[in-house]
């Protein structure tokens, strides 16, 4: 075709009939296209339409083929079915039922299988009625393509019919507008053409239209025009160039002028500017420098810096290696910007440069060359190192704090149970020896206790983390509490304590008491350790110089609420001379080495004296007479209040004191506290402390089981207070205190003091934020215990605790006598403070736990479980060590390391188990024999630890109560459980006490009496 028509364009001279040649094929081809997209596209609607159709006819049939599926009418389904086939659109039809291998097809092959050429439609058939939508089976319809496209055929035969009009029309259209607008204006074009003359002006054609003909037109009417342009350009450039010629002098000179004025002005900017401007060549040798650069370098002149700087490599840079980085920078990117380095002066002095440079070539353009810029950094960089050695000895003071606060509470965990232990052995029958023992043990801790406070707070002052508070308090208060410290040390040492407070000290201060106190004790319990006979005067006055405040005149002083108020510490003891009080104040300083040997001490207290006093805006100082005694005066600024204004009942001297007693404890004995602590030993003192003073105590291990027993019991049963430890598993106590604090108004107002071995006043103040009431710090001091509850606890009648009696004589002694494998007694009865009881009844409730307690162990181990095994692993160590189990506690410690490293050895899992076989074979005779004394005579058992008609009685009633006092009843419950743990009964209270924690009141009644009756039978 292609041929065809190319030999018919080269013999055809007739332009129209070319274009008619060249045109028609196209546009046929078009057409022929257009035509057959139009059919592509009409087949494909008409297909979606029919699939439209054949979808929606599917989907109305298939509610009754699925009625027809859920009733199992499959004949009347097939006879549906064919009477579907007749739809003009439909080929084929299957439906296939769910579950099961029936299956209909109608129009299908004798295969069942679906033609390629239908078109498939799925859909899942369900009942209407079905809740569920159960799939009840599958419908698939299909139709054929073959007769969409057969039924398009008249179409497609009228539309071809319509285009080739269509083109007919198109070519004669094409024909007449060709030769209105090309052939008539070329045939004009050529006529122009042919009668044109070179040397004519005015030859121009005219123009109809602006089409590419009209454009070829206008072309040569522009050639026309341009040759008399030309011709006139051509004269005005010989004229140009001729004055170019005459003017071109004056030019030059001009831009030589300009060039030089340039110059100058960069000069000057070299010369004058603040940087060292320099340009060096490639072999390090200075090319020019500015004299800023000349004045850095500690030079002269130019010519100086060129002669001592032979090579900057050599000469300038500290380390060569730094050029060498320096260099490398440069010739890798081109530009070096802030690169700092140290540079030698002439005289060898070093500074810190900050260098820029840039590369370039010389004058000529051959030799390269680099250039730049030389700052002095030296005064930027020592502050840098400044600022660092301020930001290092800022962190190694907030490490120092964090290792000390971190050591004050790990020291005062033990110390609680040392100091706590001791008062606890105190109050028992001891002989000579050990009362003097403990009693030494007890002053030592204490001794220690103060220690570890001053080096606390010394640490917090010298952080800067010391603040001040302002409140309002009395000062009897605090008198009262210096009193109760000093005087009792006082009379031991046959000491007068005089305190001498002027009438017009007011009384109602607004400042920091714990901090005042802090001052008080730390220079009375001087002036008590450094005198030996005499008296002690403590004097408050009211500063006579100082009743002029800030230019206030004194009888206007009270409205502006401050006072200065001064206080003397007056001793008769062993005085110091003039060069011993120069260096009183300093830190860790003593009068001398003596001082220390004799009276110990770490030399801190005068030192956080005085700076707490600057802190209270007054001053310290200091009179003292070698051998005749000292005067130690402070001053302090605090606000006024009017709330509290009485007199002060503090003891004048120590003939008035009469003995240290809490005031307002007997109001509030025998009321409830629930006991939150998950340290045995811990627990153990407090339950004591408490119970000796006639509390009702509920103690618990954790946070979650403190808020279970709260809920438990009820809004009109609840606690007086709640101890609360910090630092818990399972739920620590501030979850718990969040959790109580959501609770029923009448149960979440419950005091809840918290206690922690945290002594910073961070943690106070994180406990008040988490909804605590109040904050004691361990180890616990019983005064300041007492003081809290008193503080907190409504004041009352209740009625006291009866607890079951303990005879003195104890059979539990018997079964320590002998050695037991694997088991340290001495170590162990030195942990319990001696205590054959509490030593024996923890070793029986180790060994009837045994199950329990391994089954953890084994139960983590077995399922790989590092973590839980870690943590039962170091809950065993503890105990075991406690209990002196020492092997045992090793092998459990060996265990917790290897789960720590994420892998345990079995040899030593093997080990922890032989350990703990080995104890539990000792013990076993050993339980037996308990048993067997346990189930002797009553006569024998009440030579033991417990009087069984003490027991009746309390279960007695405990039977009263359980439907008028439920929470008193549980709590005699648990009392006698602890008692008679290890013993015959264990087992028989552990089971009331279920019940009632599942308050099945009867049954438990039912158990109680039945119990009784045992009790009974055993005693006689």
């Amino acid at each position: 075709m292609e041929e065809i028509v190319d030999f018919m364009l080269k013999n055809v001279k007739n332009i129209q009939t070319k274009f008619l040649l060249a045109v028609l094929p196209s546009v046929f081809i078009i057409a022929f296209v257009f035509m057959v997209l139009t059919t592509v596209f009409s087949f494909q609607e008409k297909k979606q339409q029919r699939i439209k159709a054949v979808e929606d006819y599917a989907a109305a049939q298939s509610f009754a083929i699925g009625d027809m599926l859920w009733s199992m009418r499959y004949e009347e389904l097939e006879i549906y079915l064919k009477g579907m086939i007749k739809h003009p659109f439909l080929s084929g039809i299957s439906v296939n039922v769910s579950g099961s291998d029936r299956s209909f097809q109608l129009g299908l092959s004798r295969d069942n299988a679906f033609p390629d050429d239908l078109c498939l439609l799925e859909m899942p058939i369900l009942h209407y009625l079905d809740p569920d939508k159960t799939r009840l089976g599958t419908l698939i319809v299909c139709t054929e393509e073959a007769s969409i496209l057969k039924a398009m055929i008249p179409s497609i035969l009228r539309d071809c019919a319509l285009i080739l009009l269509l083109i007919m029309a198109v070519i004669a259209g094409v024909v007449f507008a060709y030769r209105q607008t090309v052939g008539m204006p070329l045939k004009n074009l050529l006529w122009y053409i042919r009668n044109f003359q070179g040397d004519r002006a005015n030859g121009t054609v005219p123009v109809s239209s602006m089409d590419e003909l009209g454009q070829v037109i206008e072309a040569y009417n522009g050639m026309v025009i341009q040759v008399n342009d030309k011709t006139r350009a051509l004269e005005d450039a010989n004229f140009e160039l001729k004055t170019i010629n005459e003017n071109l002098e004056d030019l030059v000179q001009q831009r030589t002028h300009a060039l030089q004025k340039s110059e100058n002005k960069y000069r000057s900017i070299f010369e004058n500017a603040m940087e060292g401007i320099f340009q060096v060549d490639e072999q390090g040798q200075f090319m020019d420098a500015n004299p800023a650069l000349v004045k850095l370098m500690g030079c002269f002149s130019i010519d100086d810096l060129l002669c001592t700087v032979k090579g900057i490599t050599r000469h300038m840079f500290v380390t060569p290696r730094v050029f060498d980085d320096f260099y490398a920078l440069l010739k890798k990117k081109g530009r070096v910007n802030g690169f700092e380095a140290q540079i030698y002066r002439k005289g060898g002095d070093i500074f810190w440069a900050m260098l820029s440079a840039h590369s370039v070539h010389d004058r000529v353009g051959r030799h390269p060359v680099f250039e730049g810029s030389l700052v002095d950094i030296s005064e930027r960089k020592a502050n840098e190192a400044a600022h660092k050695k301020r930001e290092a000895a800022e962190m190694a003071n907030q490490a120092k704090s964090e290792f000390l606060a971190n050591m004050s509470h790990e020291i005062r965990t033990p110390m609680n149970a040392i100091m706590g232990m001791s008062d606890l052995a105190l109050r028992t029958s001891l002989s000579t020896r050990q009362r003097d023992y403990i009693s030494k043990i007890k002053s030592s801790s204490r001794a220690l206790l103060i220690v570890i406070n001053d080096i606390l707070d010394f640490s917090k002052i010298e952080a800067g983390h010391m603040e001040m508070e302002s409140i309002e308090f009395n000062l009897e208060d605090t008198f009262n509490e210096l009193s109760h410290l000093i005087l009792w040390e006082a009379r031991k040492k046959r000491l007068d304590v005089i305190f001498d407070i002027a009438e017009d000290v007011p009384r109602g201060l607004v400042g920091d008491p714990l901090r005042l106190r802090q001052i008080l004790i730390n220079l009375t319990g001087n002036a008590v350790k450094f005198t030996e006979k005499g008296q002690i005067i403590v004097q408050v006055r009211c500063r006579g110089d100082m009743k002029k405040i800030s230019g206030v005149l004194p009888e206007h002083r009270d409205l502006y609420g401050k006072t200065t108020l001064q206080f003397n510490i007056i001793d008769t003891g062993i005085g110091l001379n003039p060069e011993q009080t120069q260096a009183l104040f300093h830190s860790f300083t003593q009068a001398d080495m003596s001082t220390t040997r004799k009276y110990g001490g770490t030399g801190l207290g005068l030192s956080i004296s005085k700076k707490l006093v600057e802190m209270m805006d007054g001053e310290i100082s200091v009179t003292s007479q070698l051998g005749r005694g000292s005067t130690f005066s402070f001053t302090a600024c605090f606000g006024r209040h009017e709330h509290v204004q009485k007199e002060l009942s503090v003891p004048r001297n120590t003939k008035e004191m009469k003995g240290l007693t809490v005031e307002g404890l007997d109001m509030i004995r025998g009321a409830h506290i629930l006991l939150v602590e998950d340290n045995e030993i811990n627990r153990q003192i407090a339950v004591e402390l408490l119970e000796h003073e006639q509390f009702f105590v509920t103690p618990v291990e954790n946070g979650k089981l403190a808020l279970e027993t709260i809920i438990n019991r009820g809004e009109s049963h609840q606690f007086d207070a709640v101890l609360m430890d910090v630092q818990m598993m399972e739920m620590d106590g501030y979850t718990a205190t969040g959790e109580i604090r959501k609770l029923s108004p009448l149960v979440r107002q419950v005091p809840i003091i918290a206690m922690t071995a945290h002594a910073m006043k961070k943690h106070r103040e994180r406990c008040l934020a988490k909804g605590m009431d109040d904050f004691i710090s361990k180890p616990i001091d019983p005064r300041v215990l007492f003081s809290t509850l008193v503080k907190w606890i409504v004041p009352q009648k209740r009625q006291l605790p009866q607890s079951p009696l303990r005879v003195k004589k104890t059979a539990e002694s018997d079964f320590l006598t002998e050695p037991v494998p694997g088991i340290d007694i001495k170590g162990g009865l030195s942990r319990f403070r001696d205590n054959p009881d509490g030593y024996w009844r923890m070793l029986m409730k180790f060994y009837h736990n045994r199950s329990d307690i391994n089954g953890k162990m084994e139960s983590a181990f077995a399922a790989s479980d590092m973590d839980r095994l870690r943590s039962e692993a170091h809950s065993m160590a503890g105990v075991a060590g406690n209990l002196g189990l020492n092997g045992l506690s090793d092998a459990a410690s060996e265990l917790e390391k290897a789960a720590l490293a994420g892998a345990v050895d079995p040899d030593k899992w093997l080990d922890y188990q032989r350990q703990f076989k080995e104890i539990v074979l000792g013990l076993t005779p050993l339980a037996n024999q308990w048993r067997t004394v346990c189930a002797s005579t009553g006569e024998n058992r009440q030579e033991g630890t417990i009087k069984m008609k003490n027991v009746q009685a309390i279960l007695i009633d405990v039977k009263k109560e359980v439907g008028t006092d439920y929470a008193r009843a549980m709590e005699k419950i648990k009392s006698l459980l602890s008692l008679l743990s290890g013993t015959p009964f264990q087992a028989d209270m552990e089971r009331i006490c279920q019940m009632m924690d599942d308050f099945e009141d009867d049954n438990a009644l039912n158990y109680i009496t039945k119990l009784i009756l045992k009790l009974k039978t055993q005693e006689s």
